[in-house]
């Protein structure tokens, strides 16, 4: 709960994300270190995140999957696909390996109900 001041260090534009500086370290806890190697198909994943607080509660939720794609939708290979549940909340968040090393970041869910007026069908887990 404590504020600590940053500046920005690094942005991407390309995939929306800002890397910030604290101005100290104090009272902060140790980064996540990133992992050396791409996971793979079928490579168990989890978040770690605070979806709906007002309605799930302040404590973190973890959930689990496992990648399912290693390109994003029409096969964008900037995106990976998962089977992690993901709700609002956990977008900005790491995505894990069992290492607990930072594979991806949380960015979006496909939304099933665009899915189903489109095609039909009603998709599940697609993250």
């Amino acid at each position: 709960g404590a504020k600590v001041p940053a500046s920005i260090a690094r942005v991407d534009q390309a995939n929306d994300l800002v890397l910030l500086k604290p101005a100290s370290s104090d009272g902060l806890m140790d980064g996540l270190s990133l992992s050396n190697r791409p996971s793979g198909t079928g490579a168990s994943v989890f978040t770690m995140g605070h979806p709906h607080p007002d309605l799930m509660g302040l404590e973190p939720k973890l959930a689990s999957g496992v990648i399912s794609s290693i390109t994003g939708l029409g096969g964008d290979p900037r995106y990976l696909q998962m089977t992690v549940p993901v709700q609002a909340g956990n977008s900005g968040g790491p995505l894990l390996n069992l290492k607990g090393e930072v594979v991806g970041i949380v960015s979006s869910k496909l939304s099933a109900l665009a899915v189903l007026k489109a095609t039909g069908d009603l998709t599940e887990n697609v993250n």
